[in-house]
């Protein structure tokens, strides 16, 4: 089951997910947004070269212990406003390693984009989160119909355009307008993921049985669009898309694996598979979650950083009601809501509608 978001290498084996936050630099102040959704005032911190490059060399010296390969994500804020970019794609190129870009649509234009395929840039991700009314309030007025825009742009240099939504009880509904408007746009992938709250006056309230007619809806329209030719790929992210697709008949786990420990194909992967590293070099292990921060790469050691991540993220037979549950190694909801709803990292994803019996 492909429940990957990566449009060239979600299937690559021995990859090892960099979300890089390059800068928090951004032309905007998204309401739902990790880095200022609770001090809009906050210091605005930019990596220099010479610390991009150190970043590199450290993990490039951590994953070739671990026989594997990053696979750059590089973001921000808009890492095209971070006053270095330019010197990284440089580097990048030089280095033969192909990028994913996640930023704003506001810097793109067609020799912006030609620069950027130039330099390894392999797809390029913005955000809708909702329908023109909806997405401005969240973000910036004209920014949907700017966003809507860049996907010719994009397609003409060789970038995969790639479009994420954030969903929470305020956009939700929206959810089946976004995929036509998007499909209609041009763009080459789109896929959801819940919003994840900051407070507790930001809780994400939508009930579970509503959600999982969300899903239905969703899955529904990615087939129909399948049948229909659309140039658009409709992936599953969400993790709670194993608990539908089962219970529709559409998904057999293998019987081999379902124990708490085994080996995990699917679902979520922090402290596992991928890291996240912020402008001022601290390491997360998911940056949807401020608290599993692990230390900075600039002064401690990656390898202690990712076994401290796992006795922290990676003991299975933790999870409440997922441990015995047989959809554990493809799902296990998001860790990242039910620690920000229930304060605990193991705790039930609060969307999760499916009664485990004893």
């Amino acid at each position: 089951m492909n429940t990957g978001t990566n449009p060239l290498r979600e299937n690559e084996e021995g990859l090892f997910g960099v979300q890089w936050h390059i800068t928090d630099n951004c032309d905007q102040r998204c309401r739902h947004c990790y880095i200022f959704a609770e001090d809009n005032k906050k210091p605005l911190v930019s990596m220099d070269f010479a610390q991009m490059q150190e970043v590199i060399r450290k993990v490039e010296s951590f994953l070739g212990r671990m026989d594997m390969r990053p696979n750059w994500h590089i973001t921000g804020g808009d890492p095209l406003l971070c006053p270095d970019f330019w010197k990284l794609a440089e580097l990048m190129k030089e280095k033969k390693q192909p990028y994913f870009l996640m930023g704003n649509p506001f810097h793109l234009n067609e020799e912006i984009c030609r620069r950027l395929k130039d330099t390894g840039c392999v797809a390029y991700q913005v955000s809708i989160d909702g329908m023109e009314q909806t997405h401005d309030w969240f973000r910036m007025p004209g920014s949907f119909r700017k966003t809507m825009e860049v996907f010719p742009l994009l397609r003409a240099a060789g970038i995969q355009s790639v479009v994420s939504m954030t969903v929470s009880e305020k956009n939700y509904r929206e959810l089946p307008d976004v995929m036509d408007a998007v499909e209609r746009a041009g763009a080459d992938h789109f896929g959801f993921a819940r919003y994840v709250p900051t407070s507790d006056e930001k809780h994400n309230a939508i009930p579970p049985m509503e959600y999982r007619a969300l899903l239905e809806t969703y899955f529904q329209k990615r087939q129909v669009a399948k049948l229909c030719g659309s140039l658009t790929n409709f992936t599953l992210k969400d993790h709670l898309l194993a608990l539908y697709l089962y219970e529709e008949g559409k998904f057999h786990p293998p019987a081999y694996c379902h124990r708490p420990g085994d080996h995990m194909p699917a679902g979520c992967h922090c402290a596992n598979a991928t890291m996240a590293i912020s402008a001022d070099g601290t390491v997360m292990a998911c940056r949807r979650m401020e608290s599993s921060t692990l230390g900075n790469i600039f002064t401690d050691d990656l390898t202690e950083m990712w076994t401290q991540a796992k006795t922290r993220y990676r003991q299975y037979d933790r999870f409440a009601d997922c441990a015995r549950c047989k959809l554990e190694p493809w799902c296990r909801g998001c860790p990242a809501i039910a620690a920000a709803v229930t304060g605990d990292y193991y705790g039930r994803d609060p969307q999760c509608w499916h009664v485990v019996e004893e």
